[in-house]
């Protein structure tokens, strides 16, 4: 079987010829074995495209053996974005609040908002875990929503509690996925309005790797 696939991603990767232009493709391939007890061709092709996508995972053009482990860690990545989404729709998760100083001064001036997830059943989950979970399941645009206005929520309820943390501002991670979402901009605007905060005591951060992958479709959202 592995024989085969790499015969096939040779004769794949062979360009051609479309209406003059030259073409180049490549295939990902799993790779199933009937050793696994199967009793239906849809538990074959099950296996094989979990397998398949561990071989995407991995690069392009690659191939990849199903076994059982594979099985279990993909049953648990769904349980895992299924309890995600629970978490996020009844407020679950909680805010840490990293104080940022003002050398100079040596006052806190910021405070930069990070997720948490302490799951009921197994206690915390990193955050480079259940974020990248939001990203594959298209989570992210929720996660990212909730963030925004708990952090801003509560930079509005210091300020109340003493006027010395009027100027006080809060930051939040922004996905390269969120900058794709037209939506993002008002989400912004509206979320600041309804706490009365200025858009200059809130500041978004973005990788900038993740930002250049998708640049020409977040132009809009950044202007």
């Amino acid at each position: 079987a592995i024989a085969m696939a790499e015969r096939l991603q040779s004769s794949l990767c062979q360009p051609y010829i479309v209406d003059g232009v030259e073409v180049n493709s490549s295939a990902s391939i799993g790779i199933t074995l009937s050793n696994q007890g199967y009793q239906t061709p849809d538990e074959v092709l099950r296996d094989a495209d979990i397998a398949m996508y561990r071989a995407k995972s991995n690069g392009r053009a690659q191939h990849a053996m199903f076994d059982t482990a594979l099985r279990a860690q993909v049953s648990d990545q769904v349980r895992l974005e299924f309890d995600l989404r629970t978490a996020i729709d009844t407020e679950q998760l909680s805010l840490a609040f990293q104080p940022i100083y003002d050398l100079v001064t040596g006052q806190v001036v910021a405070f930069e908002a990070l997720a948490r997830w302490q799951h009921p059943q197994r206690g915390a989950i990193a955050p480079s875990v259940f974020i990248a979970i939001a990203e594959e399941s298209g989570l992210i645009g929720a996660l990212t929503a909730y963030v925004l206005a708990r952090a801003c929520r509560q930079l509005k309820d210091w300020q109340t509690l003493n006027p010395a943390h009027r100027q006080m501002r809060v930051q939040i991670n922004l996905s390269g996925l969120d900058l794709s979402q037209g939506s993002l901009a008002m989400q912004v605007a509206t979320t600041l309005l309804a706490n009365g905060l200025e858009a200059k005591q809130l500041t978004l951060e973005i990788t900038e790797s993740k930002l250049m992958t998708g640049l020409s479709t977040a132009l809009d959202t950044l202007k």
